[in-house]
Formats: structure tokens, sequence, C-alpha cells
């Protein structure tokens, strides 16, 4: 006798095959746009350092956070004479996304040796954690495109499977008595 669940087997599987795709998707599409976010925190253009030092360095932890000519969060590409903002940009990368062990992730790190002191601040500057601000500035957008990549997930198997009842008839021959259905 056929499996009468075959049928359920298999769609569970494609179903969860798609919903796996879906998620890494969405997860590529989540991480590029905040990457994006945190590359465009890391580069606003700004004072210069002569200006910074002018202003008795403003992100000193000397001063009260958020007295700076703009947000703490933001960094900007003339902060260093070294050129390192430079190197913080072109060291953000992502990941492509990937499942291990049943859980999707991309990672976004950076390959510029001063990031961690940025984010965390140091003994005479505080932090700068562009990171974070990029997360929170983009956590609706980022919880939308997931909500319209499961809606799209759910919406595109509708009709894709009916369900069938077939009465199975009893010793006697009669079916039971059954309310009327549509």
């Amino acid at each position: 006798m056929p499996d009468p669940l075959a049928d359920v087997k298999r769609a569970n599987r494609e179903f969860l095959a798609k919903a796996r795709t879906t998620l890494r998707t969405a997860t590529n599409e989540a991480a590029a746009v905040l990457l994006a976010e945190m590359r465009g925190l890391a580069s606003a253009v700004g004072p210069t350092l002569a200006e910074l030092q002018a202003a008795d360095h403003p992100y000193s932890v000397r001063h009260a956070p958020g007295s700076g000519p703009t947000a703490d969060w933001i960094v900007h590409t003339t902060s260093g004479a070294d050129g390192r903002t430079g190197e913080l940009l072109a060291g953000l990368q992502r990941t492509r996304a990937r499942v291990a062990g049943g859980v999707v992730t991309a990672e976004i790190h950076s390959d510029a040796d001063h990031t961690w002191a940025l984010l965390q601040g140091s003994p005479r500057m505080r932090p700068r954690d562009f990171v974070s601000a990029a997360l929170v500035s983009r956590e609706v957008d980022v919880a939308e495109l997931y909500q319209r990549a499961f809606t799209a997930l759910v919406e595109g198997y509708r009709g894709d499977y009916r369900t069938e009842v077939t009465l199975v008839e009893n010793e006697h021959g009669r079916s039971a008595d059954l309310p009327a259905g549509d």
C-alpha cells in the first residue's frame, strides 16, 4: 500500500527547501542594507583634523557624549591624518549568508585593525559606535524585508496544494450522517 502521507512529506521537504532559500536571500539583502548604512555612517565628510584640534578634539573623553559637531556614531573621512577612515571603509565586508546547524547567518566584519577601538572607545576617545547606530536606524527596514520575503513565500503556496477528504466506507456500506459541506 502506498504511503498516504507521501504527498504531505514531499510538500514539507519542498516548502522547507524554499524557506531556507528565502531566508538565505533575505539575510543577504539584510546584510547588504546594514553594510551600506555602516559605510554611510563611517564616511561622513566632516571637520578636518586641524578643525578638530582647534575645537579641543570634541570626541575626546574630556567632553560629554554628543558634544561633537556631529553625533558620536558618525565617523568622518577626514578624522585621521593617516587616512585610517579609508582603511575602515575598505575593511568593512560581509560574508554571503550560509546555513549551518539550522541557522542562517551572514557576517559583517572589518579588516581594519582600529575598528574595535573606534567602536568601544579608547582611553582618550569616546566610542564612535556606527555599527549599533546602523542596526538601530535600519531595524524597521530589515524587519520589513524579512516580512515581505516570508509573506511572498507563504502566498506562493496558495493553490499549489489542496485538501481532499475521502470517506471510508464502513463495514455496513453506509456513510455516517454528516453535516453538509461547502
